[in-house]
């Protein structure tokens, strides 16, 4: 695994180091921002995020894949090694941000070397991409309708001697059934607070006189 992650480290990399233009020019292949208006124009929405790693926390984490036994399969002596040109590719890692971050495909930059807060950041993107979204069950007209009251009473019909004939259905109606007392009981309780208060607002009255 780590030979295998090596030869696509280097068929990936290796071009970074070469001219300054060749850099670019490999981002923007690489990166789907620069068909995210094709995807954008058809409903997709495209979320790009790049998890920014320090280069003394990328040292610790290469020096835990050393010394762990259980994470020594992640480790590639070609990482370690590809160090030395942490400039080369934070210039590159810069060029492709700032040639492949749109309007309709921008990339967010996470700081990584918290996973918890990296976590978090990354959760907080996609929750506030999702309510812009607003997604939605689609909503089928009244021939889908008919097809569907067709199909269950096919299936309803197929139902074994002494089964329910649609438990689905049973296990809806009883879900709603506890959920119309559970909001009952919560109304009721608060009826309940309601008029306890009434009483001690009029109880303080008449000690008040």
């Amino acid at each position: 695994m780590a030979d295998d992650r090596a030869k696509l480290l280097a068929g990936f990399v290796e071009p970074l180091r070469v001219e300054p233009g060749a850099k670019v020019r490999l981002a923007k292949d690489f990166d789907p921002g620069y068909k995210a208006s094709f995807l954008t124009d058809n409903g997709f929405k495209v979320v790009k995020l790049f998890l920014n790693l320090s280069k003394e926390e990328q040292r610790i984490r290469f020096l835990r894949r050393v010394d762990l036994p259980e994470k020594n399969w992640k480790f590639s002596a070609a990482d370690a090694r590809e160090r030395k040109y942490w400039d080369d590719y934070q210039a590159a890692f810069s060029d492709m941000l700032s040639n492949t971050s749109t309007e309709w495909a921008p990339w967010y930059v996470i700081p990584a070397d918290h996973k918890w807060f990296a976590r978090i950041c990354v959760s907080a993107v996609l929750a506030l991409t999702l309510m812009d979204i607003d997604p939605r069950y689609p909503q089928v007209d009244e021939a889908r309708k008919e097809d569907l009251a067709e199909t269950r009473a096919l299936l309803e019909a197929e139902a074994p001697e002494g089964a329910a004939a649609d438990p689905a259905k049973a296990e809806l109606a009883a879900k709603a059934k506890k959920e119309r007392a559970a909001k009952e009981s919560k109304q009721g309780r608060k009826q309940r607070e309601r008029m306890k208060k009434v009483r001690e607002d009029l109880r303080e009255a008449r000690h008040g006189r």
